[in-house]
């Protein structure tokens, strides 16, 4: 499941928007990037190696979370 994240704040982006524009920033041969914010509410999810875990824990109401962004390749994306 991805998500808009907290974009909708003024000035706010979410952390897949923050790290397209890094990936943009530091290769500027680079003309386009995607990338995504899961949210996992499973036990045990599979985080894809490249990920970027920001956070990882239980919430009382909602049970375990896992939160990750990362860039996507284009056979992926």
């Amino acid at each position: 499941m991805a998500g808009l994240g907290q974009s909708w704040r003024i000035g706010g982006a979410s952390a897949a928007e923050r790290l397209a524009l890094q990936a943009l920033r530091d290769d500027p041969a680079r003309v386009s990037a995607r990338a995504e914010t899961v949210e996992s509410y499973e036990d045990e999810p599979v985080v894809p190696r490249d990920a970027i875990v920001h956070f990882r824990g239980v919430d009382a109401q909602h049970g375990p979370i896992t939160k990750y962004m990362r860039l996507r390749d284009d056979e992926d994306a």
